[in-house]
């Protein structure tokens, strides 16, 4: 089973019914391609969100391969805390200090669950257990910036 199949069968899907409903109520692919010439920058920052995104929904199949799926939501969870520092970073402003306690408790209890659940993790030949922690270290930062960079846009 490759977790990027379903994926790519659910990308062609999407990008089909967007192309059907597009010919339908907007006009032609000459229109279309014309339009997509003229707005190229943004085209090529909504293409690196998208990225990001189709990431995202690649390493959900692969981590969850790793993790029963208490313990993905619980490490899922993280995103909250890693969106709110890249969002302090993309827009200057900082968080008011009961909400950075907060996503410190947040974070605590992520670490907390993981601390006492020895048996969680999958057994999935042929990995290892640092590589399954990288995966969803990556799905969530993949997911922070999309949402950020989503919003900056």
């Amino acid at each position: 089973y490759n977790p990027l199949c379903p994926m790519v069968v659910v990308s062609v899907g999407k990008l089909c019914c967007s192309l059907a409903l597009y010919l339908r109520h907007d006009g032609s692919l000459e229109k279309l391609a014309g339009q997509l010439r003229a707005s190229g920058i943004m085209v090529r920052n909504y293409l690196v969100v998208a990225a990001l995104y189709c990431l995202y929904d690649v390493l959900s199949f692969v981590s969850l391969g790793y993790f029963d799926p208490q313990t993905y939501t619980v490490l899922l969870q993280l995103r909250i805390v890693t969106t709110a520092m890249i969002w302090e970073l993309a827009f200057g402003r900082t968080n008011c200090w009961s909400k950075r306690f907060g996503l410190v408790l947040i974070a605590a209890g992520c670490a907390a669950k993981q601390a006492g659940n020895s048996g969680s993790i999958a057994t999935t030949p042929g990995s290892t257990s640092s590589l399954r922690y990288v995966f969803i270290a990556v799905q969530v930062l993949s997911n922070s910036l999309a949402s950020v960079a989503n919003e900056v846009l």
